[in-house]
């Protein structure tokens, strides 16, 4: 059996059993004096932009919130068991890390990102299906999960 995921935007992306490209080690976003011009561009961008802000903020790489692999805690909570089973939301998933990491032949886990850049960074994690989805692809019944972080 296969691990199920799914990401959507007005792209909407399909997840088959996929590796980790990078090992996973723990990283942490600190607010530090150097990360902060990147995060002051970011928001400008952002507030110029608020249709397609998100979108310019890939194409430049003004993605201080990314850290290019799954979010460590979740990666702890997947391998303790500790996430519930059944159906998992990440809303603005970026580059897909956190969607690929806690998906399961038991959790089937649906990542949302109003960025296209963002799912094509996501292409570099997986092999995807790309399908064109309306305003938002969501399966049928309740998510049981819902996972998110934010630094800005």
């Amino acid at each position: 059996s296969s691990m199920r995921t799914h990401l959507s935007t007005c792209y909407g992306l399909l997840f088959n059993t996929l590796p980790l490209t990078s090992p996973l080690s723990r990283l942490t976003m600190a607010r530090s004096n150097t990360s902060k011009p990147k995060v002051d561009k970011m928001q400008q961008l952002l507030h110029a932009d608020p249709s397609g802000g998100w979108d310019k903020c890939w194409e430049k790489g003004m993605t201080p919130w990314d850290l290019g692999q799954p979010t460590p805690i979740l990666v702890h909570l997947h391998q303790t068991g500790t996430l519930p089973k059944g159906r998992a939301l990440i809303p603005g998933c970026g580059s897909g890390h956190d969607v690929v990491a806690i998906a399961s032949p038991e959790r089937f886990v649906v990542g949302l990102d109003v960025s296209e850049n963002a799912i094509k960074q996501a292409t570099k994690v997986a092999v995807l299906i790309i399908k064109k989805c309306g305003e938002f692809c969501f399966p049928r019944g309740r998510f049981l999960l819902l996972a998110s972080h934010s630094i800005v």
